[in-house]
């Protein structure tokens, strides 16, 4: 994979995209999930999705989702491809509440991603580093802003980890932003302007 970044555009202060291919990447202080799954749709249905964190936290399953074969493995949840949004769990209290939530999104059944490092472990520490089969949750650490290119050590990180769980899509709430990243570029030019409309409203 390049490791090629470029410099983020500027359509809209709140809106910033950007490119490390074979992905295309784009923060919003201005949306969150439920905005993110209402106005794109298309992200989700027809994929299956590998849950990392919820509420910054481990994620869980609810009653809903484990009738509809959902399931747990080594802490990551996995959906069956998604036909509908109604099972999905995410933060709904507004763009002004962070839901720490972090999807990674596949067009076939995900493979078993292995582990997630443990709050407990300093991923930074060779012993606990992220690795294949190993995943570190980026959406709990402020910091991780890719439209922030001074900020590199975690972004590197990511990208590396990208390569290994090579999803189509990633879709992350964190503290600061909204960041949709994905390889799909048809996806990712309809997200970038229903994102960019809702800005202009």
């Amino acid at each position: 994979m390049s490791h090629q970044v470029t410099e983020p555009e500027f359509a809209e202060d709140e809106l910033k995209n950007g490119s490390h291919p074979p992905y295309r990447w784009l923060t919003s202080n201005k949306h969150y999930m439920g905005t993110f799954v209402s106005l794109c749709p298309e992200v989700i249905l027809g994929r299956s999705l590998a849950v990392t964190s919820i509420d910054s936290g481990d994620p869980w399953m609810t009653d809903t989702q484990r009738a509809n074969d959902w399931r747990s493995r080594s802490g990551i949840v996995y959906s069956p491809c998604l036909t509908s949004a109604d099972t999905l769990f995410y933060q709904r209290d507004g763009s002004g509440y962070p839901g720490y939530d972090e999807w990674y999104l596949f067009e076939t059944n995900p493979p078993e991603l292995g582990e997630l490092i443990r709050r407990n472990q300093n991923p930074f520490e060779p012993a606990h580093a992220p690795s294949p089969q190993r995943l570190m949750v980026f959406v709990n650490y402020p910091a991780f802003v890719l439209h922030d290119l001074s900020e590199k050590t975690l972004a590197n990180l990511f990208w590396k980890q990208l390569e290994w769980v090579e999803p189509e899509s990633y879709v992350a709430d964190g503290r600061d932003c909204l960041t949709f990243v994905s390889r799909n570029a048809a996806l990712f030019e309809t997200v970038h302007q229903r994102l960019a409309a809702a800005i202009v409203g």
